[in-house]
């Protein structure tokens, strides 16, 4: 998301002033809690000094019109103060407080680089945290950088449901960046033959048209858009930079989804470079070990997901008793499904010498766990092997 096309907003929600001297700006984006309330959530907080006023920001887009949203500020300690509310009545909604007209801002403070570093929060108005983030310095202030010369091009692999209607659908969607344009290109395979479908972006109720197209005889059809750099796809979808990380759904023309990934990131060439992760875990106890791999390929569009298991137990059935014979033992993997529940995902054979291995990856449409569009919104996650119903090595998966 490029944060300062959200907090545009800030200078209309506060009085008109003339220059002053010494003027210092910065903004810093919201987080969102790894929940299931107001997915589409997103926003920001912002700072201004000068001589004339200082002002405290925050915007908040793609909320419900029927929830209350309360801002919280650290108070320097471990507690945090409600500072304001948000009223229902609008998805897009500001927050300011300014020291003009003999205004103050939250907690008191004399200047808002007193607030710089204090933690930020969004919750509804039943305490549920929605955004979550901390005021900026000034320091943080980066100019952000014109378009590249040479197009920035990545690519993110669609990925196929869980108990899809077709077993072999495949597809990419491709994002360009540079300074003659962006683009936005998707492409399917292997889905009906001459048959219409619709590509979506968002999730659910609030996912926005962004194209139709129908199938060759092979079930194969392609879409896609150009505008200038930085410039809206349409009403409701936002430039390349807001939809970056969104949710994409191909839809057969009774609404199921048949395909759906997301938008990749294609702000810099830096977001065009493979990236690889790790974590290892080690349960004393069981004396089980756990080596899990990630690695992108935001150049290609294929992710994949490795998880190697080792000294697993072997001889526990599920109600811990000794396991019977001719029964090949196996390791069932939970992840967390951003609920705080664990959920089963896989279950795996566990060889003579107590290794297992699970494996995913998004080539040729391959699903991932927990139905992820992207291994991105796993990162963290905690997860767990269990054995015979009994937990043998845990911890989370890498964060990045």
């Amino acid at each position: 998301m490029r944060f300062r096309s959200l907090v545009a907003a800030f200078a209309l929600a506060a009085p008109l002033a003339f220059a002053a001297e010494g003027v210092r700006e910065a903004e810093s984006a919201l987080r969102h809690a790894e929940n299931d309330l107001q997915p589409h959530a997103h926003g920001g907080v912002g700072i201004r000094t000068g001589s004339d006023f200082d002002r405290f920001s925050v915007a908040v887009e793609g909320v419900s019109e029927v929830v209350t949203l309360k801002i919280l500020v650290g108070d320097g300690h471990e507690n945090f103060v409600e500072v304001g509310t948000m009223p229902a009545g609008l998805s897009n909604r500001v927050f300011v407080r300014t020291t003009q007209e003999g205004g103050h801002l939250p907690l008191d403070a004399a200047h808002a680089a007193d607030l710089s570093g204090r933690g930020v929060r969004v919750v509804d108005g039943e305490n549920h945290p929605i955004l979550f983030g901390e005021v900026p310095h000034f320091s943080d202030v980066v100019e952000e950088p014109p378009p590249p010369a040479e197009p920035v091009v990545t690519r993110a692999n669609l990925v196929r449901p869980e108990n899809g209607s077709f077993g072999d659908a495949r597809g990419i969607v491709v994002a360009t960046h540079g300074v003659h344009g962006d683009s936005l290109r998707l492409e399917v395979g292997h889905l009906g033959s001459e048959a219409g479908y619709l590509v979506y972006i968002g999730e659910g109720d609030a996912a926005v048209l962004f194209d139709d197209m129908r199938t060759n005889g092979y079930g194969g059809a392609g879409v896609g858009r150009e505008v200038d750099a930085g410039q809206s796809f349409g009403d409701g979808l936002g430039s390349l930079a807001d939809l970056a990380g969104r949710r994409v759904e191909i839809r057969d023309l009774e609404h199921h989804v048949v395909l759906h990934g997301h938008v990749p990131e294609a702000e810099s060439h830096h977001d065009a470079e493979p990236e690889h992760h790790e974590a290892e875990h080690h349960d004393e106890e069981s004396g089980a070990d756990v080596h899990v791999v990630v690695d992108i390929h935001p150049e290609r569009g294929v992710e994949h997901f490795r998880m190697e298991m080792s000294d697993l137990p072997r001889d526990l059935a599920r109600d811990g008793a000794p396991k019977a014979r001719g029964r090949r033992p196996r390791a069932d993997v939970l992840m967390d499904d951003a609920s705080g529940t664990l959920q089963q995902v896989a279950s795996v054979r566990i060889d003579r010498r107590g290794r297992a291995r699970l494996r995913y990856t998004t080539r040729r449409g391959g699903s991932l766990p927990l139905g992820a569009a992207t291994l991105r919104e796993l990162a963290g996650r905690e997860f767990e092997v269990r054995v015979g119903g009994v937990r043998a090595v845990g911890g989370n998966l890498p964060s990045f």
